[in-house]
């Protein structure tokens, strides 16, 4: 996995925040599905180590599936975009696991948006 350097987290300079709810929904679908290929690397651990990150992992995966299911569904109950990403970036070590994923997550949601231009991506009558 290559990764940049770790960005601070601030709002005007992370995309998410500027997204729709159809593209957060789409950006934690891709974020979750790649943290799952991240997370193998716990393999590789100690147990010990596997125990702090699979702890995260667990945690993490509840909040943003919890999230996901908040924006599907159109609730505002849910937790506020700052606090989702302060929860990704709390990363109990695992900053490589993360950071490859959160640019995966990036290249993939931008790579369907040139593919599905905003007209291409409205549902057909009657979904």
């Amino acid at each position: 996995m290559s990764v940049t350097k770790r960005k601070p987290l601030h709002p005007e300079s992370e995309p998410f925040f500027r997204f729709s709810d159809r593209d957060k929904q789409h950006f934690l679908m891709l974020f979750i599905a790649d943290m799952t290929v991240a997370v193998r690397d716990a393999y590789l651990l100690k147990p010990e180590e596997t125990a702090v990150m699979l702890k995260f992992w667990n945690e993490l995966l509840h909040r943003l599936a919890s999230t996901l299911l908040a924006l599907h569904e159109n609730s505002t109950a849910r937790f506020p975009d700052e606090i989702v990403f302060k929860m990704i970036r709390s990363e109990k070590g695992m900053h490589k696991q993360v950071a490859w994923a959160l640019e995966r997550s990036y290249a993939q949601l931008e790579k369907s948006r040139q593919a599905n231009p905003p007209l291409a991506r409205k549902a057909a009558p009657g979904r």
